[in-house]
């Protein structure tokens, strides 16, 4: 501990301001600030935004810690990344609707098809044909919204697409801010909310 101290010392190591709350380790009886960061002094003052903020914990003795850099900046390889991910999404949108297409349009489609083979010849097998495919865009469906809903702990073969429907809105709903203290009153103005957020940000 000696030498370890020594070297921070000759360093001149210093440790980032922790945010979300004062330690980092508990066995929820004594409580301890365990986890660092130490950056040299050129580090600091090469990112000033550097901040160190503690995480919920779910199955350890310790609370994650992450190192936050102030977020994606022009010109270094985040940012690549960023746009590179940006330019994927519109792409994956443009391939949903070419190739995957309207799941919902063709389902009512292959009804109206397969309504108007009931009670009629079918030799060339059409109808099976149209339910095998009603099946195979049921089950698109299906998983579609079973990946938005993130529900995984459903068993295999659930058919609730309505339930899964009202979970990613859920989901969505969860990011929304309803309310907020402003100057010193709760509001739910969601017009004041938002200009007060961007004048915030202004202000920074």
């Amino acid at each position: 501990m000696v030498d370890f101290s020594n070297l921070i010392f000759e360093l001149g190591l210093m440790d980032i301001h922790l945010m979300g709350g004062e330690f980092t380790w508990s066995n929820n009886l004594t409580w301890s600030r365990l986890d660092r960061f130490l950056i040299s002094p050129s580090w600091k003052l090469h990112d000033p935004n550097l901040s160190r903020k503690r995480l919920p914990r779910i199955c350890s003795d310790h609370f994650p810690v992450m190192l936050d850099c102030g977020g994606i900046q022009g010109g270094n390889l985040s940012n690549i990344l960023a746009y590179k991910l940006k330019a994927l999404k519109k792409n994956l949108n443009i391939w949903n609707e070419q190739i995957f297409g309207d799941v919902t349009s063709q389902k009512k489609s292959l009804f109206q098809e397969l309504q108007s083979l009931e009670g009629v010849g079918d030799e060339n097998n059409r109808k099976d044909q149209v339910v095998s495919e009603l099946e195979r865009l049921t089950l698109m469906e299906e998983i579609s919204w079973r990946q938005k809903s993130r529900a995984l702990w459903l068993w295999e073969g659930d058919k609730c697409t309505k339930f899964f429907h009202q979970v990613a809105n859920a989901h969505r709903r969860f990011y929304s801010i309803e309310s907020m203290n402003i100057d010193g009153g709760a509001s739910s103005d969601q017009v004041v909310i938002k200009e007060h957020v961007a004048g915030h940000f202004e202000h920074l």
